[in-house]
């Protein structure tokens, strides 16, 4: 009686466990299914493994070129500029950052069909390109020039008649611009320069910066202010790395 009773309680189990069994096969056979699906439906160009290729190759490419710029010392340059910096190494640089821009844009392109982890990974190379590009810039650009403040009584002193007619035209233009400017003179920023190649470098992130009457200059905004105005610029090329919130343009 007692083997009989234990045939009769195997009974049960055992087809509880082939249920089972039949189950999770239905389940993988269906999973690969949707698998097999979604890869004929994806569009060929729509890969992790062929973007993940692309992305080092086009990155690995930019880090030498940051590379050679670093370590070019300038002496095989045909022009140099008399701030101390090659014009070939800024012009180079200034490509290297129209391609920084690129790969970020491919990236963002393709976000939408990476895996998570591609997508973190590719987000943290590009900084870490990023960081080497400011490093570089900072390297090889020219440091702004120590400027006396008694300068501007000097130059008076010696063209009267020139210095007057420029303040003439400063108070016009203060005069018809105040709506726009009064709010910002007062914070920091950088005015009133022409033909200079100018790094900015020490920026406070909780407070606004502003460029306001550049003419003719490349501006490299290596920090993240809060906010950044741009007023008043003729012919002038400006590079920023980050901004905190919103980016204000006028006239220019």
């Amino acid at each position: 009686r007692r083997i009989a009773m234990t045939d009769t309680a195997s009974t049960p189990a055992s087809s509880v466990f082939d249920r089972l069994a039949a189950n999770d096969a239905a389940r993988r056979a269906d999973a690969e299914r949707r698998r097999l699906e979604t890869l004929e439906l994806a569009h060929p160009s729509e890969s992790a493994a062929a973007f993940s290729s692309a992305f080092n190759a086009t990155r690995e490419d930019i880090a030498r070129a940051l590379n050679d710029i670093a370590l070019d010392d300038g002496t095989d340059d045909a022009t140099v500029a008399s701030e101390g910096a090659s014009t070939s190494a800024m012009d180079r640089l200034r490509e290297v950052n129209a391609r920084i821009v690129a790969l970020d844009r491919f990236r963002a392109e393709a976000s939408y069909y990476l895996p998570s982890y591609d997508e973190r990974t590719s987000a943290n190379a590009l900084k870490a390109l990023r960081e080497q590009f400011t490093r570089t810039v900072s390297l090889k650009a020219p440091r702004e020039k120590f400027r006396f403040k008694s300068r501007a009584l000097m130059m008076n002193r010696r063209e009267p008649a020139k210095n007057a007619e420029a303040a003439i035209k400063s108070t016009e233009t203060a005069e018809t611009s105040s709506s726009m400017t009064t709010a910002t003179v007062a914070g920091p920023g950088t005015r009133d320069r022409a033909n200079e190649t100018i790094v900015i470098d020490a920026l406070d992130e909780n407070e606004d910066y502003v460029l306001e009457r550049l003419v003719e200059c490349d501006v490299y905004v290596l920090g993240a202010p809060r906010a950044l105005r741009a007023h008043d610029l003729n012919r002038c090329n400006i590079y920023v790395v980050a901004v905190g919130g919103s980016v204000h343009v006028e006239n220019i």
